[in-house]
C-alpha cells in the first residue's frame, strides 16, 4: 500500500457505510481503503457505527482534509465538479 505515508481515519461506521464512504471518495479519486473490513463481514453487530469497533476508512495524511470535505457534501455530488 504505502510504505511511508500515515494513513488517516475519515470515516467509521458499518461495513455497509464504510463501503459507501470508500465508494464515494474512490469516484472522486482519493486512494480509500477500509480498515477492520474482514471484522464487519465477520459481525456486522461488533463494527456497527457507535460499537466497539466499527468499519474504518482511510486514506492518506495528505488527502484526509479534501477527504472529510466530499463526505459532509454526501453521494449525491459529481465527482467530475
Amino acid at each position: 500500500m504505502f510504505n511511508d505515508t500515515k494513513l488517516i481515519v475519515v470515516f467509521q461506521g458499518s461495513i455497509l457505510e464504510a463501503d459507501v464512504a470508500r465508494s464515494v471518495l474512490e469516484a472522486h479519486g482519493f486512494r480509500a481503503f477500509l480498515k477492520d473490513e474482514a471484522m464487519g463481514t465477520l459481525m456486522p453487530w461488533y463494527t456497527a457505527a457507535g460499537s466497539v469497533g466499527p468499519v474504518k476508512v482511510v486514506v492518506p495524511e495528505s488527502e484526509a482534509e479534501r477527504a472529510r470535505a466530499v463526505l459532509e457534501q454526501g453521494p449525491s455530488q459529481d465527482p467530475e465538479q
